[in-house]
């Protein structure tokens, strides 16, 4: 699975207006992440494909996706992947005339992330790091203590 500059693909083909060939890539991407049997690339590769269909503004298969990835993102504790998936499915459902519950979920989501990087200190590491932005935003108060 490339996670390099080729797994951009679904997004780059959505914003240049090419809707058929953001999705067939994304497809591609999926199916050879489901071959490899890694549970990484294929969070990874979903998380690009809700990219695209964020773009593409397609909330069914934006939903779909979206509960493959919290599926995936819980059963390996991929935290950042979880907020993803659940923020697209709140997009989801406010891109198919559920706004208030859409918007609802976003927002949940949001917030959940934002108490998590308060809490741990930065996004990619679980020691505490003086020099990330969460370290900085809590030294200048901007995280409430005790979350």
């Amino acid at each position: 699975m490339d996670r390099g500059p080729a797994g951009f693909l679904p997004a780059r083909w959505a914003v240049l207006g090419f809707p058929t060939a953001a999705l067939r890539t994304a497809d591609e991407l999926l199916a050879n992440a489901r071959r490899s049997s890694d549970s990484f690339a294929l969070a990874y590769a979903l998380f690009m494909s809700l990219i695209a269909c964020s773009i593409l503004r397609d909330g069914p298969l934006m939903r779909e996706r979206s509960q493959e990835l919290a599926s995936i993102a819980a059963q390996q504790g991929l935290r950042g992947h979880m907020t993803t998936a659940r923020f697209h499915r709140g997009l989801a459902d406010a891109l198919q005339g559920r706004a208030e519950e859409g918007i609802g979920e976003m927002r949940q989501a949001l917030e959940l992330e934002r108490r998590r990087l308060c809490r741990d200190g930065s996004r990619g590491s679980r020691r505490r790091d003086t020099n990330s932005h969460a370290a900085r935003q809590r030294s200048q108060h901007r995280c409430p203590e005790g979350i």
